[in-house]
């Protein structure tokens, strides 16, 4: 089925008042990227190309027989590798060049990722103007978050790549293609494999069997460099990211985790238990956006929702949050005539926005009585239980139940030419 008309918007006041929203939420995340790179290089310098010397060092462990996931830098001892076998023997490229050429390789990698990702944005909206085209694509590649990712040498950008663009090109019914995506990403990190609901409440059975294969062939590319290896990334890494020992003392004084087992935590909820309250509070808003997957607003708000709802639940870092940029840019443009357009972008806004609660705390030391006790009360009852992206995160939420509440209603939502179409046909 192809629906199209029934969503067109007409209103002009309303797309330049909405217009205007986006651009504010747009171009928050671009000095929320600046104010990044700044933090990062200016108090933890020790962070620059960290991600790419595990990497590297990695490889090097790969080629000398070492324990790959108990190694670190000799610059950052507390620093491991956290990614699946078959990934520690592409790292080998990293230990044989060294750090710094890494680091060079992978920010120029992720720049082509992010670039890739912001065309195919740009690709589902072909009427935006020049200056909103620009700012789309400089907010993919330079928004808070992912500049963090740039300065470390990550690669969620490539994650982002596979995760995004799967959910893109699906869009445009390359279905096999989008399942590499799915696949690839769910292999190289296991939350990504979350964002599978989407394909199946689309009934995409052909995306789901061919990243269902990806991820079979990984596993077995796994095993293939050493059994060992693979037993120690699933005991080491896997457990250890599936644990919630970080909560176990209540919510950590690291702004690192944005996810609602940071309240909860502060409420006495612990081990499994949060796992259990996490999904029981984010699922339901997440599952009231998959009402209408054959419009346009409605498949895209869907993944979205997906999205956002997975890094509010699963204890991810700030960074992670580059996966959630590129479908963020989509929908605001895509809904900027309805008025949730305004709560999505108050909460773009606020996902940019990361508090140290124990830097927060030392700056009010230095302060007169009555503010420094302020600001000890905001670090330490309010920053430490819940973070800014977290409300964000629930504000994007509600914003894409609002657009599915008016489409399962039949009413008009977004913008769009008559040549915009989403296909909605089962595989």
């Amino acid at each position: 089925m192809v629906v199209t008309d029934s969503i067109l918007s007409v209103g002009g006041s309303e797309r330049s008042n909405g217009r205007w929203w986006v651009r504010l939420s747009l171009f928050g995340g671009l000095i929320a990227g600046i104010v990044t790179v700044i933090s990062i290089v200016s108090f933890r310098p020790e962070q620059f190309s960290v991600a790419t010397d595990v990497y590297a060092r990695a490889g090097r462990a790969m080629l000398d027989g070492e324990a790959v996931y108990a190694v670190s830098p000799a610059d950052n001892p507390g620093y491991t590798f956290r990614y699946p076998p078959v990934i520690a023997a592409l790292a080998i490229g990293y230990g044989l060049i060294g750090s710094s050429a890494a680091y060079l390789t992978q920010v120029g990698v992720n720049l082509l990722a992010l670039g890739g990702l912001a065309w195919l944005v740009l690709d589902r909206l072909p009427s935006l103007d020049r200056l909103d085209r620009r700012l789309a694509a400089l907010t993919i590649i330079a928004a808070g978050p992912v500049t963090s990712t740039f300065v470390m040498g990550q690669i969620s950008p490539v994650i982002a790549l596979c995760v995004g663009g799967g959910f893109l090109i699906a869009l445009a019914d390359r279905v096999r293609a989008a399942g590499v995506g799915f696949g690839v990403a769910a292999l190289t990190k296991v939350y990504p494999g979350g964002t599978w609901a989407w394909l199946f409440a689309r009934r995409s059975w052909r995306a789901l069997a061919v990243a269902s294969g990806v991820l079979a062939v990984g596993w077995l590319a796994n095993l293939a460099v050493g059994i060992e290896l693979t037993h120690s990334y699933v005991t080491t890494v896997l457990l250890e990211e599936s644990s919630t020992a970080v909560f176990a003392g209540g919510p950590p004084l690291r702004p690192a985790y944005v996810t609602v087992m940071r309240p909860l935590s502060a409420l006495g909820v612990s081990g499994p238990w949060l796992w259990i309250g996490a999904g029981a509070i984010v699922g339901p808003p997440v599952l009231a956006c998959y009402r209408r997957l054959d419009e346009p607003a409605g498949a895209e708000t869907a993944f979205l929702a997906t999205v956002i709802g997975l890094l509010a639940v699963v204890p991810l870092e700030w960074f992670y949050f580059t996966i959630a940029v590129a479908p963020l840019v989509l929908v605001a443009y895509r809904i900027e005539t309805h008025p949730a357009v305004v709560v999505l972008a108050i909460g773009t806004l606020l996902l940019w926005v990361v508090v140290p609660p124990a830097s927060l705390a030392m700056l009010a030391s230095d302060l007169p009585a009555g503010l420094s006790g302020a600001i000890e009360w905001l670090a330490v009852d309010v920053f430490r239980r819940v973070q800014p992206p977290l409300i964000g995160a629930f504000l994007v939420l509600g914003a894409c139940v609002w657009v599915q509440h008016d489409l399962a209603r039949g009413r008009a939502v977004c913008r769009g030419t008559a040549d915009e179409e989403t296909s909605f046909t089962p595989d």
